[in-house]
């Protein structure tokens, strides 16, 4: 076990260093020069999640999908960025404010409507009917959330634009603690509920004896954020309620230096946040079209990285039958779901990309085989 360590980490530092090295996609390329070089990798995992709720109507094929099924995969990913005080959480969490600002301020128009409807229906006298309920469509969870209010937010989703659609969701804590306490409550089980949000046609079902409340099945597809410590990180995953979360989570570890000698770089300028946001503008356009309905699904064309996987996958596969391994049933277990986030990550930056280059006033002109070279770092160094 100790030697294929050693191999798998010289290979993550030679891809890390490869796709730091590379053109990175739009908004990465406009954030990362401001974060130290012991936290650019792993800032870069980090914000993937908010990158995948802004690719809500991206899909793609996985190399290991039934083609005959036509299954579909949604680009979810699900991050745990682990950190003691002074290693870096607080940059993180700036940038994801930064990046998830145009989605909570949609949302907060949603939340009005439905605050508005709440005060109308306390404020009633008796018996006295009011209007029905506002079908309220959120993005951004909350921070402590119920199961039930989880499945009301997606069956909302259905309501709204059509019973087979779903809208990518995001779940951030700057303190998984909060999440560990409120997980208590079994009604606020996040283990349950990410377990099932990690694919794509996962269902959550609620039957309640409320007359009020809706009932029924819908799929949830949440993309999640959570800061923590690591003796959080422990008590979180040696928790029950969290069985089987583990190893659909990529863990970025923020508490070595990872090599890098640390140095002050320069905050992001006012420059930088006008492109960061006029590009999640063209983002939010591939949502949403003018009149707020969705706009069609967006199947990207990834065939180039099959190849890739299938390699890793063979590398991981001789490793763990080699005579020193002695977790074969384990690595197994998490290999599989490190091919699947990793593809996921690359399928976000190559969607990145791709946007970019369908505009008329781009500032980097990559080619289509660069683009590919590109993505094919980026999975390698997600998934080593």
């Amino acid at each position: 076990n100790r030697t294929m360590e050693i191999m798998i980490h010289k290979l993550k530092e030679f891809y890390e260093q490869a796709v730091l090295e590379s053109t990175l996609p739009p908004i990465l390329r406009w954030i990362l020069p401001h974060v130290d070089d012991a936290r650019m990798g792993g800032t870069m995992l980090a914000l993937m999640p908010i990158l995948a709720t802004y690719s809500n109507r991206v899909r793609h094929h996985y190399v290991y999908d039934d083609e005959d099924s036509n299954k579909l995969t949604a680009p979810t990913v699900q991050c745990y960025v682990v950190a003691q005080s002074g290693d870096g959480k607080g940059k993180v969490e700036f940038f994801q404010n930064l990046l998830a600002k145009k989605l909570l301020d949609m949302d907060f128009e949603e939340r009005c409507v439905e605050n508005s409807y709440n005060k109308k229906r306390n404020a009633r006298a008796g018996n006295q009917k009011i209007e029905e309920a506002p079908n309220v469509v959120t993005i951004v969870l909350a921070e402590v959330i119920t199961v039930f209010m989880v499945v009301e937010r997606g069956l909302n989703i259905c309501e709204r634009y059509g019973q087979d659609e779903t809208l990518l969701q995001y779940h951030f804590s700057a303190e998984l603690k909060s999440i560990l306490d409120s997980s208590k409550n079994a009604s606020c089980d996040l283990g349950y509920i990410m377990l099932k949000a990690y694919d794509l046609g996962s269902k959550v079902g609620r039957e309640t004896g409320n007359k009020e409340s809706k009932k029924g099945l819908v799929d949830v597809n949440i993309s999640s954020l959570y800061l923590t410590t690591s003796s959080v990180l422990n008590e979180f995953f040696r928790n029950k309620l969290t069985d089987g979360t583990l190893n659909r989570a990529i863990i970025i570890p923020f508490e070595n230096d990872c090599g890098f000698k640390h140095e002050i770089k320069p905050g992001i300028s006012d420059h930088e946040k006008l492109k960061i946001n006029a590009f999640l503008d063209i983002m939010m356009a591939n949502i949403f079209d003018a009149d707020g309905n969705m706009m069609p699904i967006n199947i990207l064309d990834t065939k180039f990285l099959d190849k890739h996987v299938l390699e890793y996958n063979n590398y991981i596969f001789d490793l763990r039958n080699s005579s020193s391994c002695t977790m074969p049933a384990t690595i197994k277990e998490f290999q599989n779901r490190s091919s699947t986030s990793a593809f996921r990550v690359a399928c976000i930056c190559y969607y990145l990309y791709k946007l970019e280059q369908q505009q008329a006033d781009r500032e980097v002109y990559l080619s289509d085989q660069e683009i590919e070279d590109n993505v094919v770092n980026i999975y390698c160094f997600a998934v080593y």
